[in-house]
């Protein structure tokens, strides 16, 4: 039987009559990257305190390399990193002193690995800076850096990427990139955004109203999306008509023309032949898919805009 690094069976959790993680059951392997992907209130957050024993299920259990987690599990957490929604720091100490804090308590003798750390996340100008004058995207890299600095083989991220700009997203992600591949780091991630989340994760779990409604490998996600062919020819009506008879599921709306159908998308040479010797010959074939952000709302059922 494989084990599994991260994993949930079944697990709930309920606050009164209100179920924020309904069933969900993840399983993530060794060097796995695992994009968690929700709307704000869908579940994400819940389930990762339960993953770190800070919460009890209702029902379903949690498992870290194997080992149940229970609140009373601190054995668990020597090999495991974390950091969860806004990441908290001693506002009076300076970046250095938060981060000498967090070695120590992980009992880590060498000093040296707090100047790695804040090298390796970019936060030497700011090394005698209070975390309280830091910036939103800078708190952030002292968040990660608390969870990153005894090297762990788990890490578990609660939206890693907030606050930070597009280079230091970059950055963080391909340092995530680097932890997997090259280390074997294990990561479990959420986020909110499917365009971010899809460079990072290898595997995709979308939760919605507390229950996992689909998971893929990352790179089925171009195959999940919806395409469409536009075809704009000399007589739209006619071109309807001839693709219709040989088999095209198309579609005429307001003098606009598409098709969806595979053998289109792939072989749009093979239309244009065939519209070509039916007196139709096409102006322009352009393939549309759609983006990434109305394929999440596609997927979770929704219309409303990500906000």
């Amino acid at each position: 039987m494989m084990k599994y690094v991260i994993e949930t069976k079944s697990i709930s959790k309920k606050f009164g009559d209100h179920s924020a993680v309904d069933g969900v059951s993840i399983a993530i392997s060794e060097g796995e990257i695992y994009g968690f992907l929700g709307l704000n209130g869908a579940g994400k957050t819940t389930l990762i305190r339960m993953l770190l024993g800070m919460i009890k299920p209702s029902n379903g259990n949690a498992y870290i390399n194997g080992a149940l987690v229970e609140t009373t599990s601190c054995r668990l957490w020597n090999d495991v990193g974390y950091m969860v929604e806004t990441p908290n720091a001693y506002p009076e100490l300076t970046v250095y002193e938060n981060i000498e804090i967090f070695r120590k308590l992980r009992n880590l003798k060498n000093s040296e690995s707090t100047e790695q750390i804040i090298q390796k996340l970019g936060l030497s100008p700011y090394i005698g800076k209070k975390a309280n004058d830091l910036s939103l995207g800078n708190k952030q890299r002292l968040g990660l850096a608390k969870a990153l600095v005894h090297r762990p083989k788990i890490l578990i991220l609660d939206e890693p990427t907030n606050g930070l700009d597009p280079a230091g997203i970059v950055e963080i992600r391909n340092y995530l990139k680097e932890l997997a591949t090259e280390f074997g780091v294990t990561i479990l991630l959420s986020s909110h955004q499917l365009s971010e989340i899809s460079k990072t994760a290898t595997r995709i779990g979308i939760i919605h109203h507390g229950k996992i409604v689909s998971e893929f490998k990352t790179k089925e996600l171009d195959l999940l999306q919806n395409k469409k062919l536009w075809i704009h020819t000399t007589d739209n009506i006619l071109a309807n008509s001839v693709l219709s008879r040989n088999g095209y599921k198309s579609v005429l709306v307001d003098g606009q023309l598409w098709c969806s159908d595979k053998k289109a998308l792939t072989s749009p040479e093979e239309i244009a032949t065939l519209l070509v010797n039916s007196g139709c010959p096409p102006k322009s074939l352009q393939t549309e898919s759609e983006d990434l952000e109305s394929q999440f709302l596609r997927l979770i059922g929704q219309k409303e805009a990500i906000i």
